[in-house]
């Protein structure tokens, strides 16, 4: 299931792919973010209703363990559109029964379905919404500290049942019982911390799918930065591990932080001058690529996009001894060893053209997904424009190579 560059929603057989697709809602918005967890579909709905979000379902899971709907009529209408197209075809798979709206007080500025919440960050970067999905009800709010970057107020968000997760120019905990922030990376502090880094260095080796990069460690002095640009770097995008004790960031730069500790207890600290406790974590930090856009995270394996396309590192456990690091101010941090050696290079599918505007990266436990608009050697911007060819290809761990 995707939208596609028509603004529709397709649901197409993973069996038989070059099958007519199953079925198909028409000019929701071509620029959606479509979301799917147990049964339940949630999408956008672009600049038709930027406040609201669509939740619709399975029609199999609808009839065998029914909830109440109250569509609206839009959606009635949409589907009963998809359904004349789909024609006399009774078998209910593929099919989406529309269940109704979650609206907001604002604008969506960012959202994220993980079931049964569903968590929406408003235009102004001071709320977060946290939604049932089976009842459509608000169960509740959290009101968050915006961004001094009007243009990074809410760049994205992930959730689980104990934290929300804040990408803004830098990146937030937020706690779900007692609806305080945990954590905080200072920005100044972020900065300080890439400047440690230093880009991958290509491998001798190069496999049947993979072009390795080794991961070098941190250097003793700090790259200098251009004190004048700020934010230096900005966090584009984040994603909490499965058991929820670590989560993943990465930035416009290029770089990919890994904190752990959330669970495990790293050690807390209490802000007296605003009477909040927050949690110590385990940070460390590498450079990936030259800048990242996209991201995916299972706890086991990172997935990124970004300006050399597809990359894939492999977490592994590594020493825990900290590398002192200066911060500014006085301040000294510790950085741990980033738990990966290599990175991994994953080449266009095919074997040729290059990815571009990559719009989805999906991780299960044996494979990754991946959205994107195919280009051929002509160069992007004339298959940008002259071709719309929006592609879903699929990485399997679990099968060897040649199979």
């Amino acid at each position: 299931m995707f939208a596609d560059e028509n603004g529709s929603l397709v649901v197409h057989c993973l069996r038989d792919p070059i099958r007519q697709a199953l079925f198909c809602l028409q000019q929701i918005s071509i620029y959606s973010h479509v979301e799917m967890s147990n049964g339940f579909v949630v999408f956008t709905c672009g600049a038709e209703a930027p406040d609201s979000l669509e939740v619709w379902r399975w029609a199999e899971d609808q009839d065998a363990y029914p909830l109440e709907s109250a569509p609206t009529g839009q959606q009635q209408q949409l589907y009963e559109n998809a359904m004349i197209k789909r024609g006399h075809d009774s078998h209910l798979r593929g099919v989406l029964i529309p269940m109704g709206v979650l609206k907001h007080s604002d604008e969506t500025r960012a959202s994220r379905f993980v079931y049964p919440t569903v968590c929406v960050g408003n235009r102004l970067g001071d709320r977060l919404s946290l939604w049932d999905v089976r009842t459509r009800k608000l169960t509740q709010t959290i009101d968050i500290e915006p961004s001094v970057y009007i243009r990074y107020r809410m760049s994205y968000i992930d959730v689980n049942e104990s934290h929300v997760f804040v990408a803004t120019h830098t990146v937030s905990v937020y706690s779900r019982a007692t609806g305080q922030r945990v954590f905080y990376l200072d920005e100044s502090h972020l900065a300080q911390i890439t400047t440690h880094v230093s880009a991958p260095t290509p491998t001798l080796s190069k496999g049947l799918a993979f072009t390795s990069r080794e991961l070098p460690g941190y250097t003793i002095s700090g790259r200098p930065m251009i004190t004048a640009h700020r934010p230096w770097d900005v966090i584009v995008a984040v994603h909490v591990s499965p058991d929820g004790n670590d989560f993943v960031t990465i930035t416009s730069r290029g770089h990919i932080f890994h904190m752990s500790g959330l669970k495990t207890g790293a050690g807390t600290s209490s802000d007296e001058a605003t009477s909040q406790s927050s949690v110590s974590l385990r940070i460390s930090a590498t450079q990936a690529q030259g800048y990242l856009e996209n991201l995916a995270y299972d706890g086991q394996r990172i997935l990124a996009y970004g300006d050399m396309g597809l990359c894939l590192l492999n977490l592994e456990d590594r020493p825990r001894d900290p590398f002192m690091v200066q911060l500014g101010d006085g301040i000294v941090g510790e950085l741990y060893p980033f738990p990966a050696k290599v990175l991994n290079l994953v080449d266009p599918f095919g074997g040729e053209g290059q990815y571009g505007d990559c719009s989805c990266l999906q991780m299960t436990r044996d494979t990754c997904w991946v959205a994107w608009m195919f280009q051929s050697h002509q160069g992007r911007w004339h298959d940008l424009f002259g071709s719309n060819r929006k592609t879903v290809g699929v990485v399997d761990f679990a099968r060897e190579i040649g199979d």
